[in-house]
This record gives structure tokens, sequence and C-alpha cells, in this order.
């Protein structure tokens, strides 16, 4: 596996995944990733693989600690 931003600490958990807008998501998506790697999850409450992708990603993102 490569790693990027070997020397930085992880983030907190609560900093790594984000409910976005429309209004926040110049700010926390694009501008975001000029910094670090964006995942964008786009998903919708009646869509049943996106009840069970949602919460895959979520775990995956935390226990990488944001890497």
């Amino acid at each position: 596996m490569i790693e990027l931003g070997g020397g930085q600490q992880p983030a907190a958990a609560t900093d790594l995944v984000k409910d976005v807008s429309e209004d926040t998501f110049m700010q926390d998506v694009i501008e975001a990733s000029n910094e670090v790697p964006i995942i964008v999850d786009f998903w919708a409450a009646w869509c049943g693989p996106c009840k069970t992708l949602g919460p895959m990603l979520e775990d995956a993102v935390k226990k990488a600690g944001g890497r």
C-alpha cells in the first residue's frame, strides 16, 4: 500500500467524515482536496446499496485515520 503524508498525525475521527451541503461543498470538498485526497459519496435515503456502502466507507476512513 502507498502511504501519503507519512509525517502527519492522523486527523480526529470527527474531522474525517462530513455531511456537506451545496453551500459548503466548495470549501469542504474542492478546496480541501488541494491538501488531502477526498472521497465523495453521493447517496440518497431511498438507495439500498447506499445504506450498505456509506457505513463501510466511514469505517474504512476512520480505521485508516484519514490516510
